[in-house]
């Protein structure tokens, strides 16, 4: 085995086995032939959870749309009924609050205009910590809100918890192929 490297050890790193015997030519492969494999076996992965990830990119710029839409509404509701002058006043300034809240994380989850797979997992982690933190700054104005604007205050934090299961779906996309990608990345600096 002088010169040459079994495949069974880097076949058990990446998981099962995903070759058909068909394709399967050789289980050793030559030292000088580490470096080209892995490289052809990230880019495997890598355009894998590409083309996945360009159908959800596109629900995520839905969600993004409607979470502006219904900042939009929340920003234009007027007040309906008989309220106290002071819970109107208290509504209003959270309202405006809320809407800021929104407006930082729109400003910051851009979508990415590459999706390769360091970008898609730095985007996926920056995302959902702008969510969490817009959703965590606004959650004691939404109390106060939704007593004046019911509906458009639902409508928000609805709009922002779709936005959220589909951060959740590039999450778990991201995590399926994770350990073999990092992987592939580590060997091939190694």
């Amino acid at each position: 085995m002088s010169g040459r490297l079994e495949l069974k050890w880097i076949k058990k790193l990446f998981g099962k086995n995903e070759s058909s015997p068909a394709e399967v030519v050789s289980t050793e492969l030559g030292f000088e032939e580490l470096p080209s494999w892995l490289d052809a076996r990230f880019r495997k992965i890598s355009s894998e959870i590409e083309a996945e990830a360009s159908g959800i990119f596109r629900d995520i710029e839905t969600s993004l749309a409607d979470v502006r839409e219904s900042n939009a509404r929340l920003a234009e509701a007027q007040v309906t009924g008989d309220f106290d002058l002071r819970a109107v006043k208290r509504a209003k300034s959270n309202r405006e609050n809320m809407m800021k809240q929104v407006g930082i994380l729109l400003d910051k989850i851009r979508v990415p205009e590459v999706f390769d797979v360091r970008t898609l997992d730095e985007f996926q982690e920056m995302a959902m910590q702008s969510l969490d933190s817009c959703v965590e700054n606004m959650s004691r104005s939404f109390r106060y809100t939704r007593v004046v604007f019911p509906r458009e205050s639902k409508e928000v934090t609805d709009s922002l918890a779709r936005l959220g299961q589909v951060l959740k779906v590039l999450q778990g996309l991201l995590a399926g192929h994770k350990k073999n990608w990092k992987l592939s990345m580590w060997l091939s600096r190694t």
